[in-house]
C-alpha cells in the first residue's frame, strides 16, 4: 500500500508538470477530477487495509446482516425509546457471543461468564465504548482512560474505607426515617410510584455522606435529577442515530446546544457544594489537615489533594462529585424501587424480611447500627436477587486495545465489547428457573456451586464499582426502617416478565415502581 501511495505521487508529479504545459492547460479540469477521484479512493483502500484485521476476525463471529456503511444501525432507527428492549430481544435471539457493526464500529456481546472473567481481567479501558458518555461524566472514574482511572481511584480509595462508611449508618438512618415521614400521608389504598421519593432521597443522602453537607441547605436538587435524566437520554438519542455520531454534525446540533446548557447547570449546582464547604472556617483548618477522620471523606478528601498538591484541579474534583452522584444516586434508588415492587408479587418474602427485623429490633424505636446491618442476612439475600434480576448497569462496556482470544474466536483489537449482565444473570444453565424470585439462590452453599462471573451487578476485578460496600449498607438501612414501618399491600405490575425498561445512564423501569403501601400494625417512630 505505500509503494503504492509512492508511486502515485511520482506520476503525479509527473502529470502536473506535462499539464502546465500550452497545449493541456484548456482540458485540465477532467484529468483533475480523476485525480480527485483517485487520492479519494487510495484513502479508502488506505482506511480499509489498516483495518482488515478487524473485518477478518469480525467475520468470523456471528451476528445480524449488516448493511454497508450503517452497519446494523438500522435495528435501532427511530427506536431510541425501546433500544433497551431491541437489543435485550437481539441477545435473546443470538448466539452467547455476537457481533454488531454500528456504523463502522465493531461491538461484540457476550453473556458467557468465562468471557466475562477475560475480559474483565484484561481490558482496562472504557474510553472507546463510552466516547458519548464523556459528554455526561466528563473525565470521572466512570470514562476516564486507564491511566488517569489508576491515579484517581489510589485518591478515592481511602474515602470508601470500612470505618468511614460504617459512620455513614446514622446518616441513612436518619435520612430513610424523612422518607417515612413523606409516605405516611400516601397509605390511602392508592399505587403510587416510590421511585422518585427514593431517588430524591439518595440523592440527599449522598451529599450528607460524601459531600458532608447538610442537603437542606442545597437549592437545585430536583432540578440535577432532572437534568441527569434528559442529558441521558439526549445521548440515548444520538447513540441510536448514525447521522449523528461524526462529531462535526454533532458540534452544530441542536441537542449538543442542549447539552451543553444543562453541563454548565449540573457544574454551578456542584460548584455551590463546594462553595459551602470553602465558605466554613472549620472546613479550612482542620479537613485540609484530615483532623478528627473527616480529612478521608470523599469530597474533602478531593479538595485536600487539589489544595496540596497537582493531582487535582478544580474540573477533576467536579468530574469526580458529578460521576459518584449520576452513577450512585439512581442505583441505589432504582435497586429499593424494584425490590419492594417484587414484595408486592412475593408477600411470603416480605414477611420473612419483617421477621428478621423483629428479631433484631423487637418493639425498639432505636436508630439501625452497623451490627444490627451486618445481622440482615435475609434482607442482604433479597436485594443481591434483585440486582440478580434487575442489575441497574445492565451493560458493562470495554475498548479492546488488544487482539483478545475468547475460546475459538478473537476479539480484534479497536473493537467494543458488552458484558450483557441482565441476559447472565438469567440464563437457564446458571440460575434454575431465572425469572422465578428466590433469594435462597444466595446462600452460602448455591452461591459456592455457582461459576465465578456469573454474577456481576457491581461488575468485578480491577475496575469494579468503588461504591458497592456503600449502596450494601444504604440499601439495607433504608430497607430496614422502610419494613419496620410499612409493608407493600400489591404491585402494578403482576409479574417478573411485564416490567419493561428504558435505558437512561441505568435500566429505568418504564411507568416506575407503583406499589400500594400499608402501614404496620406496630408503629416503631
Amino acid at each position: 500500500m505505500q509503494y503504492a501511495i509512492k508511486t502515485f505521487l511520482q506520476s503525479f508529479s509527473r502529470y502536473s508538470k506535462a499539464m502546465t504545459s500550452p497545449e493541456h492547460k484548456e482540458n485540465h479540469t477532467i484529468p483533475l477530477r480523476l485525480i480527485l477521484f483517485t487520492l479519494v479512493l487510495i484513502f479508502f483502500l488506505t482506511y480499509n487495509w489498516n483495518r482488515r484485521w478487524l473485518y477478518y476476525y469480525g467475520s468470523k463471529i456471528k451476528g445480524p446482516y449488516a448493511w454497508p456503511i450503517i452497519g446494523s444501525t438500522y435495528l435501532f432507527i427511530g427506536g431510541y425509546k425501546d433500544s433497551y428492549k431491541i437489543l435485550t430481544n437481539l441477545i435473546d435471539s443470538q448466539p452467547p457471543i455476537f457481533k454488531l457493526w454500528m456504523g463502522i464500529k465493531l461491538v461484540i456481546l457476550t453473556t458467557q461468564p468465562t468471557h466475562a472473567e477475560v475480559i474483565l481481567k484484561t481490558c482496562f479501558n472504557r474510553l472507546g465504548t463510552t466516547k458519548h458518555m464523556e459528554e455526561l461524566f466528563q473525565t470521572g472514574l466512570f470514562t476516564s482512560p486507564a491511566d488517569i482511572w489508576r491515579r484517581r481511584r489510589r485518591i478515592i480509595n481511602k474515602s470508601f474505607n470500612t470505618n468511614i462508611l460504617n459512620a455513614y449508618v446514622d446518616i441513612f438512618d436518619k435520612r430513610a426515617r424523612h422518607l417515612m415521614q413523606h409516605f405516611e400521608e400516601k397509605c390511602d389504598g392508592n399505587y403510587i410510584d416510590v421511585l422518585e421519593a427514593f431517588i430524591s432521597c439518595s440523592l440527599g443522602t449522598a451529599c450528607e455522606t460524601l459531600f458532608d453537607v447538610d442537603s437542606s441547605l442545597i437549592t437545585g436538587q430536583d432540578q440535577y435529577i432532572a437534568n441527569i435524566n434528559r442529558m441521558a437520554e439526549i445521548l440515548l438519542i444520538r447513540a441510536s442515530s448514525i447521522w449523528l455520531h461524526p462529531n462535526f454534525i454533532w458540534k452544530y446540533s441542536s441537542l449538543r446546544q442542549e447539552l451543553t446548557t444543562i453541563n454548565r447547570e449540573n457544574f454551578n449546582f456542584l460548584r455551590q457544594i463546594i462553595q459551602m464547604k470553602k465558605m466554613d472556617s472549620a472546613f479550612c483548618k482542620n479537613t485540609y489537615r484530615g483532623s478528627g477522620g473527616k480529612g478521608k471523606l470523599f469530597l474533602n478528601n478531593l479538595l485536600s489533594v487539589e489544595a496540596e498538591s497537582a493531582k487535582l484541579s478544580e474540573t477533576d474534583v467536579l468530574d469526580e462529585m458529578h460521576t459518584i452522584l449520576c452513577a450512585g444516586t439512581e442505583t441505589i434508588a432504582l435497586t429499593v424501587g424494584l425490590l419492594l415492587s417484587m414484595m408486592g408479587l412475593y408477600p411470603t418474602i416480605q414477611k420473612t424480611i419483617q421477621e428478621e427485623l423483629d428479631s433484631i429490633f423487637g418493639s425498639s424505636e432505636r436508630n439501625v447500627t452497623v451490627e444490627d446491618v451486618n445481622k440482615m442476612y435475609c434482607l442482604e439475600r433479597v436485594i443481591k436477587e434483585t440486582m440478580r434480576l434487575f442489575p441497574a448497569a445492565p451493560f458493562i462496556r470495554r475498548a479492546v486495545d488488544k487482539d483478545i482470544k475468547l475460546d475459538s474466536h478473537v476479539l480484534p483489537k479497536e473493537s467494543e465489547v458488552y458484558i450483557s449482565v441482565m441476559s447472565l444473570h438469567r440464563r437457564p444453565d446458571l440460575w434454575k428457573d431465572p425469572l422465578v424470585f428466590d433469594p435462597d439462590r444466595f446462600l452460602s452453599e448455591s452461591e459456592a456451586s455457582r461459576p465465578a462471573y456469573s454474577y456481576l451487578p457491581f461488575s468485578s476485578g480491577t475496575k469494579n464499582c468503588i461504591g458497592f460496600k456503600y449502596a450494601m449498607l444504604s440499601m439495607k438501612t433504608t430497607l430496614a426502617v422502610f419494613f419496620k414501618h410499612y409493608e407493600i399491600q400489591s404491585s402494578k405490575h403482576k409479574s417478573i416478565e411485564e416490567l419493561d425498561f428504558r435505558v437512561n445512564i441505568v435500566a429505568y423501569p418504564k411507568g416506575g415502581c407503583r406499589v400500594k403501601l400499608k402501614k404496620r400494625e406496630k408503629k416503631c417512630f
